[in-house]
């Protein structure tokens, strides 16, 4: 979450200069909104840069709730569950070898095999496949333990049901609020550059008060 709050200091400066101005409340408003929508594209923009991710829309999954007269803040909020690995950088399989992707765009493309993870103690190899859905993802067969685990889930639930040798999974990494909210990254990028607008589009909004 990112908020978007002008400082009472700065609130009581502008009211000693420019008077207890009607007007205030609403070009404050104006600053706030604006830096918020600017926070939103810069927070998009640093998530492009950091991660290997193709997923376009990122405004969606950042909805902003706008400041109001009555309530100077603004709040940039994140949506959404653990994204597709396909979302990302991947390189397909072939016959001899295993998908490969990344997450980050500073990392190498990293091979998705799983070493003696099968019944039979053999490798697991991802693969892309698209789905009769028309959906592209990355998968791979259960491991061992996965298969087992969920056995127990159908056994326990009294589900008539046996874990098919050939299941498979498809393979997932972080989510928009996860990678906004790592404040070592992308949070950490945003945060010094709002109090910078906050300031200049008050500045702006101060003078259109003045002059009109």
């Amino acid at each position: 979450m990112i908020e978007v709050i002008v400082d009472e200091k700065i609130i009581k400066e502008l009211e000693a200069n420019l008077g207890q101005s009607k007007k205030m409340p609403n070009a404050l408003k104006k600053a706030i909104n604006e830096t918020a929508k600017q926070a939103q594209r810069d927070a998009a923009d640093a998530v492009r840069i950091k991660y290997a991710v193709k997923i376009s829309g990122f405004s969606k999954a950042m909805p902003v709730k706008s400041a109001t007269i009555s309530r100077l803040e603004a709040v940039i909020s994140s949506t959404g569950e653990a994204n597709p690995l396909s979302r990302f950088k991947v390189r397909k399989n072939n016959a001899e070898s295993s998908a490969y992707a990344k997450v980050l765009n500073s990392s190498s493309l990293g091979d998705l095999t799983l070493k003696n993870s099968s019944d039979a103690g053999t490798d697991l190899k991802a693969f892309v496949q698209k789905l009769p859905n028309g959906h592209i993802g990355v998968f791979r067969r259960l491991t061992s333990s996965e298969r087992k685990n969920q056995q127990t889930y159908f056994d326990e639930r009294g589900k008539k049901k046996t874990s098919r040798k050939n299941a498979m999974r498809q393979l997932y990494t972080v989510s928009i609020p996860q990678m906004l909210g790592n404040e070592k990254s992308i949070y950490g990028i945003v945060e010094p550059n709002i109090q910078m607008n906050l300031q200049t589009n008050i500045n702006r909004h101060m003078e259109e008060m003045m002059k009109g």
